[in-house]
């Protein structure tokens, strides 16, 4: 049963004769959070990076951990569209759009400067549900990498 209000109640019946009714509160699936990696370590998001800036990017998304533990089926998540962009100033130089989790910079690194930054927009996940139904989540999570 997956529920579409935000109260659901359940009426509970001895053959025809109606026992009880009791109310539950729907809470919503919880938004994950989004790490930016580089092969595997995590990026400084307020110290930035070395220029010319890593040269693979990965992006992760992390289901709340209370949801993942009790429906894990339902907390498997994956990001289909992101886009780097790299910025000097408040101008784009290059930009890449990414459709799997692993993206190579090589080149971006080949163009960027210290004081340039990555400006890392992540633009769709896909949850799939214990039916191994796909669920379609419009994202707008943005970072900005700094790069000294």
């Amino acid at each position: 049963m997956i529920p579409k209000d935000k109260e659901v109640k359940l009426k509970v019946y001895n053959g025809d004769h109606l026992i009880g009714i009791e109310s539950f509160m729907v809470q919503d699936i919880p938004i994950p959070q989004i790490a930016i990696t580089t092969r595997n370590k995590p990026i400084d998001m307020k110290l930035g990076v070395a220029a010319p800036g890593p040269r693979v990017l990965e992006v992760q998304v992390i289901p709340n951990k209370y949801f993942q533990d009790f429906l894990p089926k339902d907390a498997r998540y994956r990001v289909v569209e992101w886009v780097i962009t790299l910025a000097r100033g408040s101008r784009p130089v290059h930009t890449l759009t990414a459709n799997q989790s692993v993206v190579d910079l090589h080149s971006i690194a080949s163009l960027a400067k210290p004081g340039d930054r990555l400006v890392i927009e992540v633009k769709k996940i896909e949850r799939k549900n214990f039916k191994n139904e796909i669920e379609t989540i419009i994202d707008r999570s943005c970072f900005n990498v700094l790069l000294n």
